[in-house]
């Protein structure tokens, strides 16, 4: 686990107070800041088995696009995008509502692709849920030539969506995973969007009505 990451029952995962100062700082001058490992490895773990035995078993637990297999709403990262907020606000310096979480799994040779924001601007955060001996992700910023950023196993990428647009790059090998957890600012122009205008998260929505949100949000 990173240093300086803590785990609390009532405020779920957040930083020590010189932590979040440090992330905050970089957050505020770049747009974005990567940690190295704020999950427990117990919860990356369950994840990369979750997320294994659903692709290989169950696909079609997924909607299929361009040869990725997308999941909204998920129960398990539902959960883990209201257990990750205290940190996401901690290093963005906002109190923020939670949207949606996806969980992505990217083929061979292929990318994760981009995420259309035009409706729900805010703070987002990437999870690469691949095990440790498995290559990095790779995404780089759209418009900022030579700015790359290699996702290792458990890094978390926090990015203000407004500031910063983010293009996956090719995998090199094996099957990626990654989760999305986006939030809207609690007193911005956006807040019409908590919950993604669900009653609640975990909300279970129809197929249909998940395919549509799925394909708004990747193009």
């Amino acid at each position: 686990m990173q240093e300086g990451v803590r785990h609390t029952s009532g405020e779920g995962i957040s930083l020590t107070e010189e932590q979040g100062q440090t992330s905050s700082g970089k957050f505020q001058q770049q747009g974005y800041c990567i940690l190295s490992s704020p999950l427990s490895s117990q919860l990356l773990r369950l994840m990369q088995n979750y997320t294994s035995f659903y692709t290989k078993f169950h696909p079609s637990y997924f909607i299929k696009i361009n040869d990725s297999l997308i999941r909204y709403g998920d129960f398990l990262f539902e959960s883990t995008l209201t257990n990750i907020q205290h940190l996401i606000e901690q290093v963005s310096g906002r109190q923020l509502f939670p949207v949606f979480s996806i969980v992505q799994s990217v083929p061979d040779q292929a990318s994760f692709g981009s995420i259309n924001y035009k409706d729900t601007q805010g703070v987002s955060a990437l999870l690469s849920i691949n095990p440790a001996h498995t290559n990095s992700l790779a995404f780089e910023i759209q418009g900022e030539s030579g700015i790359h950023l290699p996702l290792n196993s458990g890094e978390l990428l926090i990015y203000d969506t407004e500031k910063v647009e983010l293009k996956g790059k090719e995998a090199s090998s094996g099957e990626n995973t990654v989760g999305l957890f986006h939030y809207v600012d609690a007193s911005g122009k956006f807040t019409d969007w908590k919950f993604d205008k669900r009653a609640n998260i975990g909300t279970l929505i129809s197929r249909p009505e998940m395919e549509a949100k799925i394909k708004t949000l990747k193009g």
